[in-house]
């Protein structure tokens, strides 16, 4: 029998999901990336950090999980 490795938890991208719909929805279903993410900024309310905190290839982690 094979041995459970624990509860399987969601890619982290996944919580942008929600706040990607309601900006998508709130600029009336369809918007450029940088309007999109400057909604979920303000809505999410993160800080620069957030926004900036680079992956291992240089690129921003929000700007990669919300694409």
């Amino acid at each position: 029998m094979a041995k459970s490795k624990g509860p399987r938890s969601a890619p982290q991208f996944v919580r942008y999901f929600g706040p990607v719909l309601d900006a998508l929805q709130q600029l009336g279903g369809s918007g450029r990336p940088e309007e999109v993410r400057a909604r979920i900024v303000q809505a999410l309310g993160l800080s620069e950090k957030e926004q900036t905190d680079p992956m291992s290839s240089g690129i921003p982690r929000f700007e990669n999980q919300v694409h």
